[in-house]
């Protein structure tokens, strides 16, 4: 049984304290949202060791302001749960190979678990567990009922068969079924990952605990899927520029020319969104080179 205090602290205090820090961080998210991935010749640019420390770092600032106590904040900063499984996977060559996967579960107070999974070489469990934190502020920050996740697989999705996607994918459900659910921890896509490997998720764990379409977004229209869900992001990274143009610049998408730094499901839909809203493209770059 939950303890009276234990409870308090569960549904009141880490929700306020959450909601507090949130208001504060509004106030640097530049600075934070700068922690976030960038878009390399590799596809991406991730964390460093110590990056969990460095989005640690603003939100402790914000909470020492506001004075949180010092209990809490430990609460509030480290992850509920880390979990991390070696998937064994059979190739089509006829050999196994084993890959490592890493879930982190930082914090759902405000609501379920909500984070993407990405298949990448270097998606370390160090990596993932600061994209959790920043997962739980993102909403936090925005006032969606969700708290913050995310899942990665150390391998590099190009060199695999479809076939072996699909094998790795649905090993990787298997050995996380346990801490995922509709009301528990629900997974989206990423860098590496689509709406097939979506829809392989969403099979792979209906087979285990029933039928579950909401166990899993991203999925395709099809599958239950939602209706501008591959479009989301990009979509608002024109919301984003718009807005950052006129609070910091003082001027307009119309008047601005943009480059665009990785051309794929996020890229390409933010670089047609901007040219739609009146913006110049005057350079694109992906993982095989760029054009000006």
């Amino acid at each position: 049984m939950i303890s009276s205090q234990a409870r308090l602290l569960v549904n009141g205090l880490i929700p306020g304290a959450l909601g507090a820090v949130a208001a504060s961080l509004r106030q640097t998210w530049g600075p934070l949202s700068a922690l976030g991935t960038h878009h390399t010749q590799q596809g991406s640019r991730h964390m460093s060791a110590g990056a969990t420390d460095d989005v640690n770092s603003f939100v402790r600032e914000a909470m020492e302001l506001l004075e949180i106590q010092p209990d809490l904040q430990e609460v509030v900063l480290n992850p509920d749960k880390k979990l991390s499984v070696q998937l064994r996977v059979p190739m089509d060559s006829g050999e196994v190979q084993i890959f490592m996967a890493h879930r982190v579960q930082h914090n759902n107070s405000r609501g379920p678990f909500k984070g993407g999974f990405k298949y990448h070489p270097e998606a370390s469990r160090e990596d993932v567990e600061s994209l959790a934190s920043l997962n739980t502020w993102k909403t936090a920050v925005m006032d969606v009922p969700f708290g913050g996740a995310k899942g990665g697989v150390m391998v590099d999705p190009s060199a695999l068969s479809a076939r072996e996607l699909e094998k790795l994918t649905r090993k990787l459900v298997q050995g996380m079924k346990e801490v995922l659910g509709p009301w528990t921890d629900i997974p989206a896509p990423d860098i590496g990952t689509d709406e097939r490997v979506m829809a392989w998720v969403f099979d792979e764990f209906s087979k285990h605990k029933g039928f579950s379409p909401a166990v899993v977004t991203g999925k395709p229209l099809h599958l239950h899927g939602s209706h501008g869900r591959d479009t989301a992001t990009g979509r608002g990274v024109l919301y984003a520029a718009r807005e950052f143009l006129k609070a910091s610049l003082y001027t307009n998408v119309r008047d601005t020319s943009f480059v665009i730094q990785g051309f794929g499901k996020v890229g390409g839909w933010a670089a047609r969104f901007l040219h739609e809203a009146g913006g110049r493209i005057i350079a694109v770059a992906d993982s095989k080179g760029a054009t000006y």
